[in-house]
């Protein structure tokens, strides 16, 4: 099989795709869907599934940057439906893939983005829900999420990139350190905007950011929160902000592996048409456009 690195260019292009009060202008088409953002962030799960990283095959520094994953279970049920489980991706000789639900599996790309100057490091988990069919699949009609992580020049997490939801929206969160730098250099939320760090809904309609994350004592990974009917991203928080969950019914350790390492399987189309850009810095305009970063 011949590798290939899929950098996190090509997974954040598939969806490139809070807190001020203000009337909604009635032309803006897309003003129900962001408060639809904003409420998810804030739902409580009653039953979930929890996903941890495996500490004992994870690297340290992987290990602490790893997502733990909350997953709604499906009417209170762990094994009410496979569709909720992260699984494996496997091929076998005749390149037919098997989705490997028994050994849950997040993928992890590293890169770097150039802002203001400065290289940051970016860290990208991605993963795959089986379906009740777990053989003979093509990831074109399989389920994926993740996202994409920047560290400040600190190593902190900075800013997370919602990929993989089935949304007009680009949707990110960002960390409260960076919100009040956005603050004081730019002032105020602009006009039916929640956060500082956000552009002019005119400039940048279809990019929200719809939380933001209170800084953590040490790098760390976020909980990703995820609905059970669609496995929508509702919401990314620190691990050092209230649960959200009531009650976890099933816990579950995943493994991390390079996401080169699916090399050239049969990728979602909208993967696999985009270039790979390997052993480059990762152009830095989407961030710097989308957002009004400021100097850190």
């Amino acid at each position: 099989m011949k590798f290939l690195r899929i950098t996190i260019t090509t997974l954040l292009a598939l969806y490139s795709l809070g807190c001020t009060r203000s009337t909604k202008p009635a032309n803006d088409p897309l003003s129900k869907l962001r408060e639809k953002t904003y409420a998810r962030v804030h739902e409580i799960f009653q039953e979930a599934i929890f996903y941890k990283p495996n500490e004992n095959t994870t690297t340290p520094e992987l290990f602490l940057l790893a997502p733990l994953i909350v997953q709604a279970a499906v009417d209170g049920n762990a094994q009410a439906s496979q569709m909720n489980h992260i699984a494996a991706i496997e091929a076998e000789e005749k390149g037919r893939l098997i989705f490997n639900v028994s050994k849950p599996t997040i993928y992890c790309d590293i890169s770097t983005a150039t802002l203001h100057g400065e290289n940051h490091r970016q860290v990208t988990y991605v993963w795959w829900y089986s379906s009740d069919k777990l053989e003979h699949q093509s990831l074109h009609n399989a389920v994926w999420r993740g996202y994409r992580m920047t560290l400040d020049l600190d190593g902190f997490p900075m800013i997370w990139e919602v990929l993989g939801n089935r949304s007009e929206l680009s949707v990110l969160f960002v960390s409260k350190t960076l919100e009040e730098a956005a603050a004081k250099q730019f002032g105020s939320p602009l006009a039916e905007r929640r956060f500082s760090i956000e552009r002019s809904i005119k400039d940048r309609p279809k990019v929200i950011v719809a939380r933001v994350l209170d800084d953590g004592p040490q790098p760390m990974g976020p909980f990703v929160y995820l609905s059970a009917e669609d496995r929508t991203i509702n919401t990314i928080i620190c691990r050092c902000m209230p649960s959200q969950i009531r009650n976890f019914i099933d816990n579950m350790n995943y493994e991390i592996q390079p996401l080169a390492k699916l090399g050239n399987l049969d990728l979602p189309a909208s993967v696999a048409e985009l270039p790979h850009r390997q052993n480059e810095i990762n152009d830095p305009v989407w961030l710097q456009q989308s957002l009004r970063l400021p100097k850190m």
